[in-house]
């Protein structure tokens, strides 16, 4: 789960949650929060998390991705605006159940598979 994928991206920095949540400017408990599952992050803590890690937020929303080398972020200028389409996506998307999140990555697939 996302939670854990925060957790364990942090861990390999070595980096204790006052740390890690002072460099994404906000509050620890929000982070330990966040690392629980008990909340999600808005698009733009996703976003800085992604970045801070250097790996897509395709990664860290996607439980069945385990390898964080074969999906680094595409966007490595923090700089870069993200369409606002997307952001509306991924709004809506955090709406969603897993099993529901996992049909939309499959249809997402399908469709980039069928304009290579």
């Amino acid at each position: 789960m996302l939670g854990e994928k925060i957790k364990s991206l942090r861990l390999e920095k070595n980096m204790t949650q006052e740390e890690f949540a002072e460099s994404l400017c906000i509050s620890r408990p929000a982070l330990s929060l966040y690392e629980s599952n008990k909340r999600k992050p808005d698009f733009e803590v996703l976003k800085k998390i992604a970045e801070y890690f250097n790996v897509s937020i395709d990664f860290l929303l996607d439980n069945n991705i385990k390898d964080k080398t074969n999906y680094p972020n595409k966007n490595n200028s923090s700089s870069n605006e993200i369409d606002e389409e997307v952001e509306v996506l991924v709004d809506m998307i955090y709406e969603l159940d897993k099993d529901d999140r996992e049909t939309v990555i499959k249809i997402l697939d399908a469709l980039i598979n069928k304009h290579k």
